[in-house]
């Protein structure tokens, strides 16, 4: 009985099963593969968001144990994990573009990395590969859902940020305001 193997891609991938096509689209390691937008869209944002979150709780948890120094390298190292995973899907998004991944730092810069997200990518097989699957709707719905969970998430951090400065600034004008009374109270003395 002999199997068949399934065909392998320019970019060295295995594409004869949708299987085999998703599997090559969900590794970010494979920097000579395209990458579609609603995959760059949630990898980048869940990334982003796990590697950003483990660093820093992992750092605030040191720094509030007494490990100021390996507190801030935790910290560190969760932002170099961050950068590092969105230059690697930067490049893929850039060759499926058409363009080189040395182009990929320019995605550090929000409004770059925006047009990443917004162009669409070649029609059919570029000098990079062929074009990527498209996503699977158990891939689009988180790729919608995360970042407007994000931006809800900031919203909300925002507004008790704001209602915890108006109440500390509430306190210091009625400790101010008690002062000044208690200071105008006070017999003045003679010079």
């Amino acid at each position: 009985m002999e199997v068949a193997m399934p065909a392998r891609t320019a970019s060295g991938g295995s594409h004869a099963t949708p299987t085999g096509l998703l599997a090559s689209q969900a590794s970010a390691s494979a920097l000579t593969a395209r990458l579609g937008r609603a995959y760059y869209l949630g990898f980048t944002t869940s990334g982003a968001m796990l590697t950003m979150a483990s660093g820093g709780i992992a750092g605030y948890a040191l720094i509030e144990l007494g490990a100021e120094t390996p507190g801030l390298i935790a910290i560190a190292c969760g932002l170099l994990a961050t950068v590092a995973l969105l230059l690697l899907l930067a490049i893929r998004r850039c060759h499926d573009i058409g363009i080189t991944g040395w182009a990929a730092p320019l995605a550090l810069i929000p409004p770059m990395s925006l047009l990443l997200m917004l162009v669409p990518g070649t029609a059919g097989s570029n000098r990079f590969g062929p074009p990527p699957a498209p996503p699977r709707p158990s891939v689009a719905l988180p790729t919608i859902l995360l970042p407007v969970l994000a931006l809800a998430g900031c919203l909300v951090a925002d507004i008790a940020a704001f209602e915890n400065f108006n109440e500390a600034r509430d306190r210091a004008d009625q400790a101010n305001a008690a002062r000044d009374r208690a200071a105008a109270a006070e017999p003045r003395a003679a010079l």
